[in-house]
């Protein structure tokens, strides 16, 4: 783990459960703050283990950020940046598609570590629509990646 998993989290085992998202939201940040996703406005960035603490904290970075970037963070949120699936409650995809929007989610695991696998959490989300289902699963990607 980089430099947010020192011996603060370390001591208690914390590196992967708290560091990883920690980091992960602390380097999407430096991207937008630093004006790089301004300044390449076709780039994506694809934040892991769901969008770390991004769609959770976005009204906090709007309120202490929002002066010091072109458009608010949660704007970058909606368009630049795509968040992984790795949730593993029907809330938490429920919240992620509400903040994110569900063209900026894709489907992600962690294996071969021992994460739940929750490709069955999208496809029984009843709140998403069949479209939804097939854009997280694989379309958003595949259009990310300009794979036909």
């Amino acid at each position: 783990m980089g430099a947010g998993c020192g011996p603060f989290l370390a001591d208690y085992g914390l590196e992967f459960p708290l560091g990883a998202p920690f980091e992960d939201s602390i380097a999407a940040l430096r991207l937008v703050v630093s004006g790089m996703i301004h300044r390449y406005p076709r780039i994506r960035v694809i934040v892991p283990h769901l969008g770390g603490t991004l769609p959770f904290l976005k009204m906090r970075l709007d309120g202490s950020l929002g002066g010091r970037t072109e458009y608010k963070p949660s704007e970058y949120l909606k368009s630049h940046i795509i968040i992984d699936t790795m949730v593993f409650s029907n809330e938490g995809l429920r919240h992620l598609v509400a903040e994110a929007g569900v063209g900026q989610i894709v489907y992600g695991t962690d294996v071969p570590f021992n994460w739940p696998v929750t490709v069955d959490l999208v496809l029984n989300a009843s709140f998403l629509s069949d479209a939804d289902k097939e854009a997280i699963l694989g379309g958003n990607l595949i259009k990310l990646l300009r794979v036909s």
